[in-house]
């Protein structure tokens, strides 16, 4: 397995511990919007691990832009699939 391949592996252990739909949500609230406070609904997650693996962010918002919306509207934060993928569209460009 090469490096490249290492970093991304580990990268979607993470982000399955975070939750896509969380994370997208606090990221958002993090970089455009204060105001954005959906992340707070979910009562498992923790920003924490967000926080701490930031070398992982723009890796996480590519591999979130590229599922189907369905599978990210299962969520505890009130956003269907396509309004985080748009917010993580948005996001893209800032990491």
């Amino acid at each position: 397995m090469t490096e490249n391949e290492k970093k991304y592996f580990e990268a979607g252990e993470k982000l399955r511990a975070v939750g896509a739909s969380f994370l997208v949500s606090y990221l958002y609230w993090k970089i455009i919007d204060p105001t954005h406070t959906n992340w707070k609904l979910a009562n498992t997650n923790n920003p924490n691990t967000i926080i701490n693996n930031k070398e992982y962010w723009k890796i996480w918002i590519e591999v979130i832009i590229q599922k189907s919306p369905g599978l990210l509207g299962k969520n505890q934060i009130d956003l269907n699939g396509s309004q985080i993928i748009s917010m993580a569209k948005k996001l893209l460009p800032l990491l």
